[in-house]
C-alpha cells in the first residue's frame, strides 16, 4: 500500500507511493463510507500543509507514529493488567507480530483509520481498569470519531466492566455518552460536509456485502481464512492456556469481554464489509493484547526446552502428526487460499508458513509427547 506500484502508478518505483497514497487519502474524504471518519486524514493533511513533506510521506509519518504510540499506550495497559514488566514487554511484541499490525498496509489490510482507532480505545481500557469515567468517556468517544466500529466493544464492556459495584447512574452514563457525543458529531459533520443523502445510500448498500464475500468457493475460502488470519492464533495459544492455566479476575473479563466482541463482530463484518480486509476481524483483540503476552510466553516455553526435541525424534508418531500438519499447511496455503485481488507478494505466504510451522509444533510437543515430563 505504501510502495504500491503498478504499470501507470508509481512507475518509478519508489519507496514511498505519493500518487497512490494521495488518491487513497482524497477517496477518505469523498466517500461517505470513510468521509465520516476524519481525524486520521486531518492529521495527514495538516502535517503536508505545515511542512514540505508529500501526503503520501505524512500518510506514513502519521501512522507509523500512531503505531508506536499504540506501543507505548499497550505497555502500560498490560502492566496494568498484569503488574509484570517483562510479560508487559513481550504483550507489546506480540502485539506488533500480529498478522493485521506487522502487515498492516499491505493487502489484505489496507489500514488507515486503525492506527488513532487503537490508541484511543488503549487508552480508554486503561481508563476503564482505573475507574477514571471522564477519561474513559474523553477517549472512547474519539475513538468512535476516529473509527465507528468502536462501537461494537460497549456491549461486553457494559456486560463485564460495569457492573453492580457501581452506580447504576454511573453505569449508564459510561456506556450512553460516548454514543450520544458521536451521534450528535455525526448530524453536524454530515451537515457541514453534505454527505447525508450519500450517507444513507452507503449504509443500505453495505448490507449487500455478505452476497460479495461469498459470491463463489475462491471468495467464500477468502472471506473465513482472514477470520483465521486476524485472531486464529491468538485463539489458538489462548485455548491452550486456559486448559491448564487459573485466572485473575482481570483476566477473566478481558477474556470474556474479547470472546463476546469476536462473536459480534465477525457476524457484522462478513454481513456488512468486505471480509477480505483481515483487519475488520481484529478489533476484539483490543481485550486480548494486553494479556497475551503472558499467555504467549507461558505456552512457547514449551519449545525453548532442547529435552523436548529429543523426546520428538525418538517417538514416529509425533514426526509423523508433524510432518502430515506440515504438508497439510502447505497444501492450503498453496492451492486452496488465494487472495482475490491477484497480490502474491507481500511476504503472507512466508509468514504464514513460518507461523504454522511454530503452531504445529507446538501442537505436537504439548500433545503428543509427555506434557507432565516436559514441563519439569
Amino acid at each position: 500500500m505504501i510502495n504500491w506500484k503498478t504499470e501507470t502508478i508509481n512507475t518509478k518505483r519508489n519507496m514511498i507511493s505519493n500518487e497512490h497514497l494521495s488518491e487513497t487519502v482524497y477517496i477518505h474524504k469523498i466517500d461517505p463510507s470513510f468521509a465520516k471518519r476524519p481525524l486520521t486524514t486531518f492529521f495527514i493533511e495538516a502535517l503536508s500543509k505545515c511542512t514540505s513533506l508529500t501526503i503520501g510521506e505524512a500518510f506514513t509519518i502519521v501512522n507509523f507514529t500512531l503505531l508506536f504510540f499504540c506501543g507505548i499506550a499497550l505497555f502500560y495497559l498490560a502492566k496494568l493488567a498484569l503488574g509484570d514488566v517483562k510479560n508487559s514487554n513481550y504483550s507489546v511484541l506480540f502485539f506488533y507480530l500480529s498478522f493485521t499490525i506487522l502487515f498492516s498496509f499491505f493487502p489484505t489490510n489496507y489500514s488507515y483509520d486503525e492506527p488513532l482507532q487503537y490508541l484511543l480505545l488503549f487508552g480508554s481500557l486503561f481508563a476503564l481498569i482505573k475507574n477514571k469515567w471522564g477519561l474513559f468517556i474523553l477517549y472512547f468517544s474519539f475513538s468512535l470519531v476516529a473509527r465507528e466500529s468502536s462501537i461494537i466493544l460497549l456491549p461486553a464492556i457494559a456486560l463485564y466492566f460495569m457492573t453492580k459495584e457501581f452506580k447504576l447512574i454511573t453505569r449508564i452514563l459510561v456506556v450512553i455518552l460516548p454514543v450520544c457525543f458521536y451521534i450528535v458529531f455525526l448530524y453536524v459533520f454530515m451537515k457541514i460536509s453534505g454527505l447525508g443523502d450519500r450517507t444513507s445510500s452507503d449504509f443500505s448498500g453495505r448490507l449487500s456485502h455478505f452476497l460479495i464475500n461469498f459470491q463463489d468457493q475462491k471468495y467464500g475460502i477468502e472471506s473465513l481464512f482472514s477470520l483465521v488470519l486476524a485472531i486464529g492464533v491468538h485463539l489458538y495459544f489462548l485455548m491452550s492456556y486456559l486448559s491448564k492455566n487459573t485466572l485473575s479476575s482481570l483476566d477473566k473479563k478481558l477474556i470474556k469481554a474479547f470472546i463476546l466482541s469476536t462473536i459480534i463482530n465477525t457476524v457484522i463484518v462478513l454481513i456488512s464489509t468486505l471480509a477480505r480486509e483481515t483487519r475488520l476481524f481484529a478489533l476484539p483483540l483490543i481485550f486480548l493484547w494486553p494479556i497475551f503476552g503472558k499467555i504467549l510466553y507461558q505456552e512457547l516455553r514449551i519449545l525453548a526446552k532442547p529435552k523436548n526435541y529429543l523426546q520428538l525424534v525418538n517417538n514416529i508418531l509425533p514426526i509423523g502428526t508433524l510432518l502430515v500438519l506440515w504438508s497439510i499447511c502447505f497444501l492450503v496455503y498453496r492451492f486452496i487460499y488465494i487472495q482475490t485481488n491477484g497480490v502474491t507478494q507481500n511476504f503472507l505466504d512466508e509468514y504464514l508458513l513460518v507461523l504454522s510451522a511454530l503452531i504445529s509444533l507446538h501442537f505436537v510437543i504439548k500433545t503428543r509427547l509427555k506434557y507432565k515430563a516436559i514441563e519439569e
